[in-house]
């Protein structure tokens, strides 16, 4: 009986220091996977809209204009603007992802219309599919497909 108890015992050993070395081989091969900027940015937006309106409030995931610094993956979201339903009505929310600061501003047909030309004008894109669409900005950075629509934010490049 004791001789199965130190059997198992330098087994387990065995297998804990085999496994930390493994870790600590596997993690000098590769580099820590990195969240994408303009994933943290949504993160980012939807803390501050809550923190500054205290309810869950999601932008649009249809029409969002991101204001980049940089080339990505390396870039930096300074500025995101989007629609957002809140209560049956329509909203421009202007987030400063700089300063930390949020506006939402009542958008009527006419705000909406304009909103969704800039939109387009920068490269935002809202069509049917059935898989993921890279970005025009940014081959990398590919679009999710939101229940059958693939969605690619608009992107205004600063500095």
């Amino acid at each position: 009986m004791v001789n199965v108890r130190k059997f198992i015992s330098s087994m387990l050993i065995l297998v804990m220091a085999l496994s930390l070395l493994w870790a600590l081989h596997s993690k000098g091969d590769s580099e820590p996977e990195r969240v994408s900027p303009i994933l943290s940015a949504y993160f980012q937006i939807q803390e501050l809209l809550e923190e500054e309106y205290g309810i869950h409030v999601e932008i649009a995931p249809l029409y969002t204009t991101l204001w980049v610094r940089g080339e990505c993956p390396n870039c930096t979201v300074v500025k995101a603007e989007g629609l957002v339903n809140r209560s049956n009505e329509t909203y421009l929310v202007s987030v400063d992802l700089e300063n930390g600061s949020v506006r939402l501003i009542l958008a009527n047909e006419s705000v909406r219309k304009s909103y969704i030309h800039f939109f387009m004008e920068h490269g935002g894109k809202v069509s049917d599919c059935n898989s993921v669409v890279k970005s025009a900005y940014n081959g990398s950075w590919t679009a999710g497909n939101v229940d059958g629509t693939c969605v690619v934010p608009a992107i205004v490049r600063v500095g």
